[in-house]
């Protein structure tokens, strides 16, 4: 019950009926969640020079974090939008914007 109640469910219902066994019951084995393991940002956030202004830092911070979540999940785009807890559907917006594929 902890694992459900803590879980931030970014999947909401879609992601909570694929953990439900296909019999409809819930165990603690159906209950296994992606650990989201982004690279630390220290390092080049310090480069990023705060004269850019708000909104360009942030867009670096964004790209960036696309990258690295892109990266870990080997281009994975489902499994980069889980690690970074957003629907896939924003992720693919995000890239383009960015320019990444």
């Amino acid at each position: 019950m902890d694992r459900i109640t803590t879980h931030d469910w970014p999947g909401n219902v879609r992601e909570l009926e694929n953990v439900i066994a296909p019999g409809g019951v819930i165990t603690a084995e159906c209950i296994e969640f992606p650990r989201r393991h982004i690279p630390p940002l220290i390092g080049w956030l310090d480069q990023i020079p705060h004269s850019e202004g708000f909104k360009q830092i942030i867009r670096s911070v964004e790209a960036q974090l696309l990258k690295a979540a892109l990266a870990e999940a080997e281009g994975n785009k489902l499994k980069a939008a889980a690690l970074l807890g957003i629907q896939r559907r924003l992720l693919y917006e995000k890239m383009r914007e960015h320019g990444l594929r």
